[in-house]
């Protein structure tokens, strides 16, 4: 059930990014890169009209029986992993693209000449972002009705360390290559590609500080609480891995 609702809602996000692209597109001056996807207008309509009701359908079944009270549904982890999975994928798609405009205004400030095209990664940030909001208000009404299951509680685990290890790569990306960046200066002039690095390097600092401070500020007040939550939380494997 869960399967054929992650096609569905893949089929429908990938339609709207392509067909929001290709309304932008529209709009302004036509010259892109040639490394710009080509939008087919019939393609995306038919990926549309096949995705949306396979999404549909399989996600309101999946919802009848959480609503219904169906102890397997509440306790499942299945559905927790499907959830958290999609904030997962649409978070990681809004911090790189994100990063990508940042590094792109940042080139502006650094008087380096404009590269890529912004309705590149717009696109994914709008529709990235409606997919994050709307499965992260599911997640918040599925709280407030049901008590965590212990398996569930390890889902939401490996979904906050996760976040966090991809935050952390992009803060210890941005640190050494600033640091870089400086110690080559030191060498030689800071021309245009010392230049075009610390942009890039700069960008995925400032992305990537708030996706590794927020889940992991998270995951340190759950091991401070002193109940069976907080030992659990402590003693958790993927808890250990991401340490060491």
């Amino acid at each position: 059930m869960l399967g054929f609702s992650a096609a569905g809602l893949f089929a429908v996000t990938l339609a709207v990014i392509h067909l929001l692209r290709w309304l932008m597109l529209q709009v302004g001056a036509r010259v892109v890169s040639p490394n710009f996807p080509e939008v087919i207008l019939a393609e995306e309509i038919t990926r549309l009209l096949v995705g949306g009701p396979l999404w549909f359908i399989f996600w309101r079944w999946a919802g009848r029986l959480f609503e219904r009270g169906d102890e397997d549904e509440r306790e499942s982890a299945l559905r927790k992993f499907y959830l958290y999975g999609a904030v997962f994928v649409s978070t990681v798609s809004v911090v790189a693209n994100g990063a990508g405009i940042l590094a792109g205004v940042l080139r502006r400030v650094l008087s380096l000449p404009p590269e890529g095209n912004i309705r590149g990664p717009l696109p994914i940030i709008i529709v990235a972002g409606v997919v994050w909001a709307y499965h992260a208000l599911v997640l918040k009404d599925d709280a407030h009705k049901i008590t965590e299951a212990p398996r569930q509680a390890g889902v939401r685990r490996l979904y906050l360390y996760l976040i966090a290890f991809v935050g952390l790569c992009a803060v210890l990306t941005g640190i050494a290559g600033i640091l870089t960046v400086w110690l080559q200066s030191l060498q030689s002039h800071f021309g245009m590609g010392l230049r075009e690095a610390l942009a890039m390097y700069t960008a995925a600092l400032i992305s990537g500080f708030p996706v590794w401070l927020i889940p992991w500020l998270q995951t340190q007040k759950e091991t401070r609480q002193p109940d069976l939550l907080g030992a659990q939380a402590r003693q958790s494997l993927v808890r250990k891995l991401y340490i060491y």
